[in-house]
């Protein structure tokens, strides 16, 4: 983006005052019935929009080598990859690719940029996109350029998923968009489609993914497809099932007829069409039958399924609406630590074991000290961690570029350490060591997923795994010798055991094709709990290993999931106790159980023959190829000493080797993306006109924008440079801007009459102090020529004008800082700031030698109050000192309400708003079937003036001035006139209603005028313009 900078509708060109008054006195004295409208439309010493103004900061933190490998279809970027690695992903890429072109029996018309990262912590800071790029994004695929943007350190089997899930995403542009950029800007596909299709087609879907829709089903929640284009886990399942459903009933044919169908519809986003013309169905026909499709598919799941309470009792956590995820229960028994939301963002959260009452929540409130709670519980991950003794807890959190391990006191709720984690890349599953010293958790070091130790004194850190196989879930044996973690092997986790100190010493614990995943060891060493899909359904069930003779026992039975098994004190018969989390009704939630009584034989019973594949087990789903190919999907359980025969690593269909001809330095090459064209005609039938294009390296590091917006003639055009590669952002500027004035007679109506003109050029450099401050700074060379409106001949009625040439440098120093958190109905909470300070001084010109200084500042605080209600305030205005000042106004908007557009101006403008505002509709749905919402409202005051400073009175004094248009001459500034009343302080108050729609929000506002003593009689304004 260009150099931040400010809003156009605060801004204006320079222009002198004092000249120009020293001609006006003869000339305007009698003015009286004439009034003109000051309309600028362009900046001075900026072509920022005004989306700049704020914003947090992208950061590059690294810089990197780039090189180039072209294989048959792939244009592959990267840097510090091993020939392995590349070959790795190379292969894995022209396998995928070679599937996909044949299922949808289309080639891609181009080679596709594929970039890779060698980190997801590395990904993150990705100049392709320039917007943040939260943990929960694991890669994404751009349409304009159609480069698939990827890290590559997880699993092999799980990063070939991951470039099948982005690959189709590259195919639906191609068969959707083609080589049209009207259909790529245009194009409007459901997010069901898009992300359903690239997940069925992917084959991403495991075990937990299918955990949450079963659940889903199970509980009716089932929407109409109509609903899906909303950005939530839900929808990508429901998604990808839709896809299954279709394949199903129509076919690999189906699934193509409807997307070649639903092309012709892509610009109006039409989906009843292509459903009527692929498979004769209604939006309603269709909705009932994959309804029904789902709960042939899932309910059979219930069956001779116990729920969670039959095996034990809940232990807390049992109020109506409170969500939670990962619960772990203190070793005393008394308490419980989970993430939960009892507000509105993800938190930290201590509760009572015996009635889950809220006891001390950690992470109270919205905090910029970090970023994110890290949780990798749909992973199979433990998220928190008690000390031995309970009187501490261990979790991670994201912070900018690193992670940082936090320890609190559970009690008093005191932070007691941070240790950052910088060298090494998404630390999860934190476990204490048995003499609280010692903190175990997986990493990911140079590519490579292990299991280390960090000493929470020393901050040392330790590798205990020390090898190239994806490694996790650490938990420390009450000895505290040994380590037992999960290995991934093929696409399954097994249980192995490591030494502590010794990683050459590893043993494996478990086979078979499932994934047994949160391995911890009984108090006196006899067996191993740990959470397993095995099962025709692959469902999560707690299992245990007996350390003696290894035979597996299945404990549960459910059918939503059981994880993260501890064991208790023996109860009081002596019977082993458990304690697990158990997933059913949308949320986690902790039981206690014996290990003893009906349900536990039967749950050990009906263990004892499970398939080894099964099409319901996505974990085992035999592959698309080998389906295709005929055999049986499930098949029976597996014969003694064959369990390892599915562990095999993971191997790509295709296997290429690397021409080293074909690996090239990267080279600087400039493509369009993300262009913006936009035509209208206002109401008095003037031609307007917005373009804007980007240009950019493969990259993203270098941009170049050019943007043009024009009223009839009078147009302001700007280019920008703006390179990123580094922390320090700089750039470069070329705009010319041009402008006009509007004359309003007695009777209302407008002409245009002159016109000003400025271009410049400038540099600029921004330096980010972490994500969400930084300062700018700007030089440059302006040349301006501007008409400057004196007032209206006595004589002819006509404007006078008085006509300035001048040549200046200027420069400007600026700090913003931006810690808004948004809703999706705009700024709720945090506040944003700007602070700039700027000098000009002529060099050459009329006003030779004359300068200026000025300071501008924009403050917005936004508290809320409820979920969706909050009260925001702002602090606006600009400061100028000096002979040759800029013009600003004031007026009209959400600026100050109740008055006409811009109606006062001056050097000095300066504005205040106080909004509460609240939700009135979540959603509306016309007559004719558009949707549109949320519909909300506001209860506002405003206040602002504008003044010209520093002027000589009549009496001889110096002091400010004002512009009235009702004498059309100047006079002295004055708070309130001679009856009392408000004069130049303009006040207002009222109601806003605003309703988006088209994307656009509508606003229609009822203000008051205040005028000291009593509010005026209402005025309706209607303006379109997002909330401050």
């Amino acid at each position: 983006m260009p150099p931040a900078r400010r809003s156009p509708a605060a801004a204006s060109p320079p222009a002198s005052r004092s000249a120009g008054r020293r001609r006006e006195s003869a000339e305007v004295q009698a003015v009286r019935a004439h009034r003109f409208l000051f309309a600028l439309l362009a900046l001075v010493l900026s072509a920022t929009p005004a989306a700049a103004q704020f914003g947090q900061n992208k950061i590059t933190y690294e810089t990197f080598d780039w090189k180039v490998y072209r294989s048959p279809h792939f244009d592959v970027h990267f840097y510090e990859l091993t020939d392995a690695q590349l070959e790795e992903v190379v292969s894995e890429a022209e396998s995928a690719y070679l599937d996909l072109s044949q299922r949808l029996d289309h080639e891609v018309r181009i080679r596709i940029p594929m970039i890779l990262y060698r980190t997801h912590k590395e990904f993150q800071q990705t100049n392709i996109s320039l917007q943040e790029i939260p943990e929960a994004v694991a890669a994404f695929t751009e349409p304009f350029q159609m480069r698939m943007v990827l890290p590559i350190d997880d699993p092999p089997d799980k990063r070939y998923k991951l470039i099948r899930h982005e690959l189709v995403h590259v195919f639906e542009f191609d068969i959707f968009f083609g080589d049209s950029l009207r259909r790529t800007i245009r194009g409007r596909a459901p997010l069901w489609l898009m992300e359903g299709l690239a997940s069925y087609l992917g084959d991403d879907e495991d075990s937990f993914d299918q955990m949450v829709i079963r659940d889903a089903v199970v509980n009716n929640l089932v929407p109409s497809i109509r609903e899906l284009d909303v950005l939530s886990f839900l929808t990508y399942r429901y998604g990808h099932a839709i896809f299954d459903f279709i394949e199903k009933e129509f076919g690999p044919q189906g699934v193509r007829s409807f997307l070649f169908e639903f092309r012709k519809s892509l610009l109006s986003g039409n989906i009843e069409k292509p459903l009527r013309d692929a498979f004769d169905m209604s939006v309603e026909q269709f909705d009932r039958r994959f309804a029904r499709y789902l709960r042939r598919r899932y309910l059979p799941v219930l069956t001779d399924k116990l729920s969670p309470d039959e095996y034990g009792k809940e232990v807390g956590l049992s109020k109506p609406g409170r969500f939670t995820f990962s619960p772990e229960l203190s070793p005393s028994g008394d308490l419980i630590a989970a993430l939960a939301t009892p507000g509105l963002e993800l938190d930290v959260v201590i509760l009572s074991a015996k009635d889950g009452e809220l006891i001390r929540n950690l992470t109270r409130g919205f905090t910029n000290k970090y970023d994110s709670i890290v949780t990798g519980v749909f992973e199979g991950k433990r998220d928190l961690a008690w000390s031995p003794d309970g009187s501490m807890l261990a979790f991670f959190v994201a912070r900018e570029n690193v992670h940082e391990l936090r320890i609190y006191d559970p009690v008093s709720g005191r932070l007691l350490e941070r240790i950052t984690i910088d060298e090494i890349a998404a630390p999860r599953s934190p476990a204490f060591s048995p003499d609280g010293q010692w903190i175990a958790f997986s990493g990911n070091l140079g590519g490579y997923w292990d299991i280390f130790r960090v000493n929470i004194d020393s901050k040392e850190i330790e590798n205990l795994t020390r090898d190239v196989h994806p490694d996790s879930n650490p938990s420390w044996t009450p000895d505290g010798k040994r380590i037992l973690y999960n290995r991934r092997i093929g696409s399954f986790e097994k249980i192995f055991s490591v030494e502590v100190g010794a990683p050459e010493h590893k043993t494996q614990l478990t086979t078979g094709a499932a994934s047994d995943i949160q391995p911890r060891l009984s108090q006196d060493g006899q067996w191993i709990y740990f959470s397993s899909d095995r099962g025709l359904y692959g469902v999560f069930n707690l299992h245990r290993l007996s350390t003696a003779d290894g035979r597996i026992e299945r404990l549960t039975d459910l059918a939503g999931g059981a994880f993260a098994p501890v064991e208790l004190a023996p109860a009081g018969d002596g019977a082993r106790q458990l304690v697990f989390s158990a997933f059913s009704g949308g949320t986690f939630r902790l039981y206690r159980m014996k290990l003893a009584g009906e349900a536990v034989e039967k749950a050990i019973a009906a263990g004892k023959a499970e398939p080894r594949t099964s099409p319901l087990a996505p974990s085992r789903r035999r592959s698309a190829t080998e389906e295709r190919e005929g055999g049986s999907a499930v098949s029976e359980p597996p014969q003694t000493g064959k369990e390892d025969e599915d562990l095999r690593p993971f191997v790509p269909p295709l296997r290429l080797r690397l021409d080293a001809d074909k690996q090239e330095d990267y080279r600087l090459t400039w493509r369009l993306d993300q262009p913006d064209i936009t035509l209208g005609v206002t109401d008095d039938g003037r031609l307007l006109s917005h373009v804007a294009l980007q240009f950019s390296d493969l990259l993203g590091n270098q941009r170049i924008f050019i943007a043009s917006n024009s009223v009839n003639q009078f147009s302001n055009t700007s280019v920008t440079y703006l390179n990123v590669t580094r922390r320090l952002d700089w750039g470069a500027q070329l705009a010319d801007y041009r402008d006009f004035f509007l004359v309003s007679d007695s009777l209302g109506r407008s002409s245009l009459e002159r016109s000003t003109r400025i271009t410049q050029v400038s540099g600029f450099l921004r330096y980010p102090f972490n994500r969400h401050y930084r300062v700018e700074a700007q030089l440059g060379y302006a040349q301006q020529r501007y008409d400057l409106p004196l007032g209206f001949d006595v004589q002819t009625g006509e404007l006078l004008f008085l006509r300035f040439s001048n040549d200046f440098p200027f420069g400007s120093l600026s700090l913003v800082g931006d810690t808004t958190r948004f809703r999706n109905f705009g700024p709720f909470h945090g506040h944003r700031f700007r602070l700039d300070l700027t000098g000009y001084k002529v060099v050459s010109g009329d006003l030779d030698g004359e300068s200026v200084k000025e300071i501008r500042w924009d403050y917005r605080g936004y508290q809320h109050l409820t979920a969706r209600s909050l009260v925001g305030v702002r602090f606006a205005g600009v400061l100028r000192d000096g002979r040759l000042a800029n013009v600003s106004s004031l007026g009209g908007l959400n600026q100050l309400r109740g008055f006409r557009f811009r109606e006062f101006f001056g050097e000095n403008v300066v504005w205040a708003n106080l909004e509460l505002r609240f939700p009135l509709f979540d959603r509306i749905v016309w007559s004719f079937g558009l949707p549109t919402g949320p519909v909300r409202a506001a209860m506002f005051v405003d206040a602002g003036s504008a003044w010209y400073g520093d002027e000589l009175l009549p009496d001889g004094s110096r002091g400010k001035i004002v512009y009235d248009p009702l004498l059309g001459a100047f006079r002295p500034y004055a708070t309130r006139g001679p009856d009392g009343k408000l004069l130049d302080l303009h006040v207002s108050a009222g109601f806003d209603l605003s309703v988006p729609l088209l994307g656009l929000p509508m606003h229609w506002s009822f203000a008051r005028i205040y005028d000291g003593d009593t509010l005026g009689p209402t005025r309706s304004d209607f303006y379109i313009t997002f909330d401050w």
